[in-house]
C-alpha cells in the first residue's frame, strides 16, 4: 500500500473514531496525522512537536501532541514503542516487530 492510500485510510479511521465518540475531527489533529503518515520511522512526541512548528509552521502545544498520540492510539492509528529508556510512536500500518538498530 503507498503512503498516500494509508494517509487515505488513517484519515477515514480517525473520522470515523470522533464521530463514534462525538468529538470533532480538528484542524491540528488531521496535521498531526498527516505529519505522522509522511514518515516511516518511529518518532517521539517533542520530535512530532518540533516537526509542526518548523516544518508546517504550526504553533501545536505539547500537550495537544501528547493528547492526540493517545486519541491515535485509541483509535488504532498509532502504537507505542519501547526502545531503551525511551517511548516512541508508529503508524499502525508498518509491520509489527521490525528490527531496529541502535546506534550510540
Amino acid at each position: 500500500m503507498d503512503k498516500a492510500e494509508s494517509l487515505r485510510q488513517a484519515r477515514q479511521k480517525l473520522s470515523d473514531y470522533v464521530r463514534i465518540n462525538s468529538m470533532r475531527n480538528t484542524p491540528e489533529r488531521v496535521a498531526l496525522l498527516e505529519a505522522i503518515y509522511s514518515t516511516d520511522a518511529p518518532f517521539s512526541a517533542k520530535a512530532l512537536s518540533s516537526q509542526m512548528s518548523q516544518k508546517r509552521r504550526m504553533r501545536i502545544s505539547r500537550a495537544t501532541v501528547y493528547n492526540n498520540l493517545g486519541l491515535f492510539e485509541k483509535a488504532g492509528l498509532v502504537r507505542k514503542v519501547f526502545l531503551n529508556d525511551h517511548v516512541l510512536f508508529e503508524r499502525t500500518d508498518r509491520e509489527k516487530g521490525v528490527n531496529r538498530m541502535l546506534c550510540g
